[in-house]
């Protein structure tokens, strides 16, 4: 049972962390956390792909399908583990827009604050009632689909798998941690295709910030973020 049950485990871990044996070097990635760059980052510095933004999905998988982890790499203290982590208010905010992708990109611009607060007051109430059946996100379809992307992205940082093995850093100071090492080249973020280009105006009262701040309070109080 507990084979199993590690078994499992590690297979979700494998789609979260990034890890280099030959670096001695992984990198667990929440939801919403910067996934993007540490691939890009990955891509630069562990493989001999270039990185012109073409196929980084395709050709960072095949790299991190051929280095996975153990139990025995994560008790391992010569490798560096390092958990991204993001402030909670960003990292919510940042799922909600993602969810307004569907939108032509003229319409993402112009969505109006009461629509973006509707949305925003669904998705807290959905996290209370967590049941597929009452699942209604924006732009989603698949119940079943929905319900674990849905968890996945919005579970709180600290309680993420395995996250005791990890030393976090934060998503807004990790350029100053990693160009400590004169060796690693840095993507541009600039150069990011994703929807966090895309600025929507969220504006969130003290009501929503504290109905985050309820649902993050472990993760504001551990990982040193202010309320």
């Amino acid at each position: 049972m507990h084979i199993e049950y590690f078994t499992k485990e590690l297979e979700i871990l494998n789609k979260r962390i990034f890890f280099s044996r030959e670096h001695k070097v992984m990198f667990l990635t929440t939801p919403k956390c910067g996934s993007q760059f540490i691939k890009l980052f990955c891509l630069l510095n562990f493989t001999k792909y270039t990185t012109d933004n073409n196929n980084v999905e395709s050709k960072f998988r095949f790299w991190s399908n051929t280095n996975t982890i153990t139990l025995d790499d994560l008790n391992d203290p010569s490798i560096q583990k390092f958990q991204i982590v993001r402030n909670p208010y960003k990292r919510f905010l940042s799922y909600i827009t993602s969810n307004f992708d569907k939108f032509p990109e003229n319409e993402r611009k112009n969505l109006s604050s009461s629509y973006i607060k509707s949305v925003i007051n669904v998705t807290l109430k959905t996290i209370n009632e967590p049941h597929p059946d009452k699942l209604r996100l924006v732009g989603k379809t698949d119940k079943e689909d929905t319900y674990s992307q849905f968890y996945e992205h919005i579970f709180p940082q600290y309680s993420w798998l395995f996250s005791k093995y990890f030393t976090p850093i934060k998503l807004e100071k990790i350029d100053e941690l990693l160009e400590q090492n004169p060796d690693y080249f840095l993507p541009k973020k600039a150069s990011f295709k994703h929807h966090t280009k895309y600025q929507y105006g969220i504006e969130i009262d003290q009501e929503i910030k504290d109905k985050i701040y309820d649902l993050y309070a472990y993760d504001f109080i551990k990982l040193n973020y202010e309320k």
